[in-house]
């Protein structure tokens, strides 16, 4: 039986942990979207010039900027002169980013001042971390957040920064235990919160909501900041199906979407228990997920008359949905059907557990449903994976793959980010889309 799981499929602690694990995500949701968590003080957006490299100002004028230095002048008279000066330009240094006010279609590039506040009062014992960032990935989750309507509320429309992957260089660690000058790569949870997105140079993440570790020498930054997101749902995939599997034995799963990006790391994770696997994808990706990523059999949904009928000859005993959509619940082998996504299947609108309670929609009530009478016993057992900000496992990442492993559709420069995103809404990615942002080191005064 694996760990936090009971029989049924719910989490050990029954239906109060579930209840309690959706409350504390729709609690973050409301925060995200009331913007009770964002300094707009902080992000301070101007026009579109190139204003980069380092604003002149005397110490006594940082004491009157924004929200981001009201909070300075005790802490700045116990510094010296030198320490001073070199705090004085970090905190008004400017830096690119992509901003969206109310949707993806008001994505635009953008200078913000990086509220590196905390950094500067605390000298490294903040819960924050200030990164340079070298590279970062594109999920769909990114555009599904700058979507959310409840940004075109009143109030609510204000500049919020975007991408939840990173891999970049350390300028202050705060109590992450990182010393500036490390590269590292990362997921954030809340890109939108005080400039801590990774489409930027400069991003202050919130330790809170931040899983991190130390990037491997001979991986490249845009080979990290890929791996992330994909890796801990992966892993959270199999964790959700892995006491179904393995109480069998033919110990058989299917994984649709086997060419998406999570779809890609369930395979790999799946092939390394001995998993019998079966995957979905078009025609044209079978040879990679059959000869590459050694799935057992493919199923290509564009040319077969019923994709269901066609994956329940596997006959699985756990399905994987890495796509969204109903087709292959409720199989009669299948004991257990966790889904990343949930029953819509538009790549535009939030999915994942925010549709469990997406009252707008129908799906929601019919997911509950289902969720309820896997857990009674009354069929198949049933989840929207929820994802885990764990840290040790993206350590497990760096020891299990290499960098050949790591599989990038494609790369944007910064100024492409547009272009970058077009490609990621495409849906014929194959892989990780990244934008590349420096390739350089720090360049920022050292403290």
């Amino acid at each position: 039986m694996s760990e936090g799981v009971d029989y049924h499929g719910s989490p050990r602690r029954g239906i109060s942990k579930v209840c309690g694990r959706l409350n504390y995500m729709y609690s973050a949701l409301l925060d995200h979207i009331s913007c009770r968590a964002v300094s707009w003080d902080a992000l301070t957006v101007v026009p579109r010039y190139k204003l980069r490299g380092i604003a002149q100002i005397d110490r006594n004028q940082i004491q009157s900027c924004s929200a981001s230095s009201r909070t300075l002048e005790k802490p700045l008279k116990t510094l010296d002169d030198s320490l001073l000066n070199s705090v004085v330009n970090m905190a008004t240094k400017q830096a690119r980013a992509w901003t969206y006010t109310a949707g993806y279609d008001t994505l635009q590039q953008s200078t913000i001042h990086p509220p590196v506040a905390n950094e500067i009062k605390g000298l490294g014992t903040t819960p924050h971390m200030l990164v340079k960032i070298n590279a970062c990935a594109l999920n769909p989750v990114d555009v599904q957040v700058m979507n959310l309507p409840t940004w075109k509320l009143p109030g609510n429309n204000k500049p919020k920064t975007t991408v939840c992957d990173f891999s970049g260089t350390v300028i202050t660690g705060g109590r992450s235990g990182f010393v500036q000058g490390e590269e590292v790569m990362g997921l954030t949870l809340k890109p939108m919160k005080d400039c801590a997105g990774a489409l930027a140079e400069v991003t202050q993440f919130d330790l809170a909501d931040l899983a991190v570790v130390k990037k491997p020498k001979e991986w490249s930054h845009e080979k990290a900041a890929a791996i992330n997101l994909v890796w801990l749902t992966a892993k959270a995939c199999i964790k959700q199906v892995e006491q179904w599997v393995e109480d069998t034995q033919s110990k058989r799963v299917a994984v649709l979407g086997g060419s998406s990006a999570v779809g890609i790391y369930t395979i790999m994770l799946a092939k390394r228990k001995g998993w019998k696997l079966v995957t979905t994808s078009s025609g044209k990706n079978k040879d990679f997920v059959t000869n590459d990523l050694k799935a057992d059999a493919h199923v290509d949904y564009t040319s077969v008359p019923s994709t269901r009928n066609a994956i329940a000859e596997f006959k699985p005993d756990a399905v994987i949905d890495c796509v969204g959509g109903t087709e292959c619940i409720g199989l009669p082998s299948s004991k257990r059907y966790v889904s990343i996504v949930g029953d819509k299947t538009g790549r535009l609108t939030m999915g994942g557990p925010y549709t469990y309670y997406n009252f707008l929609s129908y799906h929601a009530p019919l997911q509950w449903i289902r969720w309820f009478r896997g857990y009674m016993g009354l069929g198949e057992s049933y989840d929207v994976i929820i994802l885990e900000m764990n840290s040790q496992w993206l350590e497990e990442a760096k020891s299990t793959l290499t960098p050949d492993d790591i599989y990038i559709d494609s790369v944007f420069q910064f100024d492409e980010a547009k272009k970058a995103f077009e490609r990621l809404n495409s849906g014929r990615v194959k892989g990780k889309v990244v934008v590349k942002i420096s390739d350089t080191g720090l360049d920022v005064p050292a403290l």
